[in-house]
Protein backbone atom coordinates (compact mmCIF):
# COMPACT_ATOMS: atom_id res chain seq x y z
CA UNK A 1 0.00 0.00 0.00
CA UNK A 2 1.09 3.39 -0.72
CA UNK A 3 -0.25 7.04 -0.33
CA UNK A 4 0.05 9.86 -2.99
CA UNK A 5 0.08 13.49 -3.31
CA UNK A 6 -2.91 14.98 -1.08
CA UNK A 7 -4.58 18.01 -2.23
CA UNK A 8 -7.75 20.60 -0.70
CA UNK A 9 -10.64 21.99 -1.05
CA UNK A 10 -13.54 24.18 1.09
CA UNK A 11 -12.17 23.11 4.53
CA UNK A 12 -11.47 19.47 3.99
CA UNK A 13 -8.29 17.04 2.76
CA UNK A 14 -8.15 14.35 0.21
CA UNK A 15 -5.87 11.85 -0.04
CA UNK A 16 -5.29 9.38 -2.90
CA UNK A 17 -4.28 5.78 -1.24
CA UNK A 18 -3.16 2.97 -3.75
CA UNK A 19 -3.33 -1.13 -3.24
CA UNK A 20 -0.96 -3.02 -5.40
CA UNK A 21 -1.42 -6.69 -6.28
CA UNK A 22 1.72 -8.27 -4.95
CA UNK A 23 0.75 -11.78 -5.42
CA UNK A 24 1.22 -14.35 -8.39
CA UNK A 25 -2.03 -14.20 -9.62
CA UNK A 26 -5.22 -11.87 -10.48
CA UNK A 27 -7.14 -10.44 -7.55
CA UNK A 28 -10.65 -8.66 -7.63
CA UNK A 29 -11.47 -5.98 -5.15
CA UNK A 30 -15.13 -4.84 -4.64
CA UNK A 31 -16.19 -1.96 -2.69
CA UNK A 32 -14.71 0.17 0.00
CA UNK A 33 -11.86 -0.37 1.88
CA UNK A 34 -11.94 0.15 6.08
CA UNK A 35 -9.55 2.82 7.04
CA UNK A 36 -8.54 4.24 10.15
CA UNK A 37 -5.39 6.19 11.54
CA UNK A 38 -3.68 4.54 14.91
CA UNK A 39 -2.23 6.42 17.29
CA UNK A 40 1.40 5.06 19.00
CA UNK A 41 0.12 2.34 20.98
CA UNK A 42 -1.92 0.79 18.33
CA UNK A 43 -5.50 2.22 19.25
CA UNK A 44 -7.67 3.75 16.68
CA UNK A 45 -7.29 7.83 16.29
CA UNK A 46 -10.91 9.27 16.87
CA UNK A 47 -12.94 6.65 14.63
CA UNK A 48 -12.94 4.75 11.42
CA UNK A 49 -13.77 5.89 8.16
CA UNK A 50 -17.13 6.02 7.13
CA UNK A 51 -17.57 5.29 3.70
CA UNK A 52 -18.74 7.57 1.34
CA UNK A 53 -19.50 7.31 -2.05
CA UNK A 54 -17.11 9.56 -3.68
CA UNK A 55 -15.08 12.13 -1.03
CA UNK A 56 -14.19 15.18 -3.16
CA UNK A 57 -15.94 14.05 -6.00
CA UNK A 58 -19.18 16.29 -7.49
CA UNK A 59 -21.02 13.00 -8.20
CA UNK A 60 -20.95 9.91 -6.18
CA UNK A 61 -18.33 7.14 -7.69
CA UNK A 62 -19.74 3.95 -8.16
CA UNK A 63 -18.56 0.97 -6.63
CA UNK A 64 -17.43 -1.58 -9.15
CA UNK A 65 -15.38 -4.93 -9.28
CA UNK A 66 -11.27 -4.09 -9.70
CA UNK A 67 -9.72 -6.93 -11.56
CA UNK A 68 -5.53 -6.35 -10.91
CA UNK A 69 -3.12 -8.40 -12.66
CA UNK A 70 0.38 -8.78 -10.83
CA UNK A 71 1.68 -5.77 -10.30
CA UNK A 72 -1.25 -3.59 -10.98
CA UNK A 73 -2.81 -0.68 -8.38
CA UNK A 74 -6.45 0.25 -7.52
CA UNK A 75 -6.97 2.99 -5.60
CA UNK A 76 -8.84 5.08 -3.16
CA UNK A 77 -9.87 8.61 -1.42
CA UNK A 78 -9.67 9.68 1.95
CA UNK A 79 -11.42 12.91 3.17
CA UNK A 80 -10.08 14.57 6.69
CA UNK A 81 -12.21 18.03 7.84
CA UNK A 82 -9.47 20.52 7.86
CA UNK A 83 -11.87 23.49 9.50
CA UNK A 84 -11.09 22.42 13.10
CA UNK A 85 -12.51 23.48 15.87
CA UNK A 86 -15.63 21.74 14.95
CA UNK A 87 -18.32 20.29 17.10
CA UNK A 88 -16.59 17.08 16.63
CA UNK A 89 -13.10 18.24 16.88
CA UNK A 90 -12.41 20.83 18.89
CA UNK A 91 -9.11 19.90 17.97
CA UNK A 92 -7.42 17.69 15.18
CA UNK A 93 -6.44 14.01 16.06
CA UNK A 94 -3.27 12.75 15.16
CA UNK A 95 -1.90 9.40 14.49
CA UNK A 96 1.69 7.54 13.70
CA UNK A 97 -0.17 4.87 11.51
CA UNK A 98 -2.58 3.78 8.69
CA UNK A 99 -4.80 0.56 8.85
CA UNK A 100 -6.44 -0.20 5.76
CA UNK A 101 -8.32 -3.52 5.45
CA UNK A 102 -8.88 -4.15 1.47
CA UNK A 103 -12.20 -5.09 0.70
CA UNK A 104 -13.45 -8.18 1.61
CA UNK A 105 -10.21 -8.96 3.87
CA UNK A 106 -9.73 -9.49 7.76
CA UNK A 107 -6.15 -9.09 7.55
CA UNK A 108 -4.55 -5.35 7.95
CA UNK A 109 -2.59 -3.57 5.98
CA UNK A 110 -0.13 -1.32 7.92
CA UNK A 111 1.40 1.49 7.21
CA UNK A 112 3.94 4.22 9.35
CA UNK A 113 2.49 7.70 8.11
CA UNK A 114 1.79 10.68 10.25
CA UNK A 115 -1.36 12.34 9.96
CA UNK A 116 -3.78 14.72 11.74
CA UNK A 117 -7.27 14.27 10.94
CA UNK A 118 -10.79 14.66 11.62
CA UNK A 119 -14.29 13.05 10.52
CA UNK A 120 -12.70 10.56 7.85
CA UNK A 121 -14.66 9.59 5.08
CA UNK A 122 -13.09 6.88 2.98
CA UNK A 123 -14.53 6.36 -1.11
CA UNK A 124 -14.61 2.98 -2.84
CA UNK A 125 -11.71 0.84 -4.93
CA UNK A 126 -11.20 2.61 -8.25
CA UNK A 127 -9.07 0.93 -11.16
CA UNK A 128 -5.70 3.35 -11.28
CA UNK A 129 -3.07 3.71 -13.93
CA UNK A 130 -0.22 5.47 -13.85
CA UNK A 131 0.01 6.74 -16.78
Amino acid sequence: MSSGQGTGAAGTSYTPFYLTNVGQAPCTLTGYPGFSVLDSQGRIVQKPAVQKAGPGRSQPVAVTTVTLRPGQMAMFLVASIDTVPNPDCPTTFSGTTVQVYPPNQTAPILKAMSMSICDLTVGPVQPYSAS
